[in-house]
């Protein structure tokens, strides 16, 4: 089992979110008070430590997903019905995961930036501002794993992202429209540690 784990106090209701979690991967599965304990709080301190994961998308994700694998991992190991695992491990499986390539976050950013608001580029205007979102992310990631540190930095790279797909709208309404959108997007993204 997990002896390292501190044990949650039990008249201490757990976050919404460990519950959900708790509640997802172990529905159908009988816990008792001990190992419910001991599942809030593996639970809890990945949620945390996920949370707790800065930088880019490219960077932390992968993070991200070692850290709920090592959380699956603990808490499969607090259960001792072979009927009980099976159980979690279709739990587990069932958890959405993805691969993120530059090319995915380029396409998610671009909907975001663009197609949400319904903004209009020309065809090459539209090819400039995939590219434009993928140097950006390029040069991003790299800074990133030079200096995880300098916010500054990154926060340049997304202002002059933002400048350069502006300067392919056309309209005064399109680019109100991108600007509302860009500083939303920057300060969901972007988190000063």
């Amino acid at each position: 089992g997990n002896r390292g784990e501190r044990k949650a106090d039990p008249n201490t209701p757990p976050d919404p979110m460990v519950q959900r979690i708790l509640d997802r991967l172990f529905n159908g599965i009988a816990l008792t008070p001990d190992q419910k304990s001991a599942a809030l709080a593996i639970i809890g301190k990945a949620l945390a430590a996920q949370q707790a994961s800065r930088g880019p998308a490219l960077v932390s994700y992968p993070r991200i997903m070692k850290l709920q694998d090592e959380r699956d991992v603990a808490l499969r190991a607090l259960l001792t019905a072979d009927a009980d695992r099976g159980k979690f491990d279709v739990h587990t499986a069932e958890q959405p995961r993805s691969t993120l390539t530059t090319e995915s976050v380029a396409n998610n950013m671009y909907i975001n930036l663009f197609v949400y608001d319904t903004l209009t580029l020309n065809k090459d205007a539209d090819v400039r501002a995939h590219e434009v979102i993928r140097r950006a992310l390029v040069e991003e990631v790299a800074l990133y794993e030079r200096t995880p540190s300098d916010f500054d930095g990154r926060l340049a790279i997304r202002r002059k992202r933002d400048a350069d797909l502006r300067g392919l709208l056309t309209s005064d309404r399109d680019r109100a429209k991108f600007d509302v959108r860009a500083e939303r997007t920057m300060q969901g993204e972007l988190k000063r540690p």
